[in-house]
């Protein structure tokens, strides 16, 4: 069987990534965004942030990746990916305090 893989033709992908940490006294906390680099095809963005999540020593780190378009340039696609990341933040700390008041409750 002779398959021929596809050829990407989009814009290339952006990888940024933010780097949670979490502990009992503090809660979860973004400790940092970060800049991974830019893929030409998904395969290579995805490569990217796998190489961005195992480089990373301690926290969780969810990576992004954002299509440069023409009208957004590497700028815009940053600050797409920050606003991901910050709103994925206050999920995170939302979510946190809802179990911390259910754990009070059951005591």
């Amino acid at each position: 069987m002779n398959t021929e893989s596809a050829i990407y033709t989009g814009p290339p992908l952006a990888v940024v990534y933010g780097r949670f940490q979490d502990d009992k006294a503090d809660g979860v906390w973004l400790d940092g965004i970060f800049f991974g680099g830019v893929g030409e095809t998904p395969d290579d963005a995805d490569e990217i942030a796998k190489s961005c999540v195992s480089g990373c020593r301690g926290g969780t780190v969810f990576p992004k990746i954002i299509p440069i378009r023409d009208d957004t340039l590497l700028d815009g696609a940053i600050a797409e990916a920050k606003t991901r990341i910050w709103k994925m933040e206050k999920e995170m700390i939302e979510n946190e305090d809802i179990l911390r008041n259910q754990t009070a409750r059951r005591k």
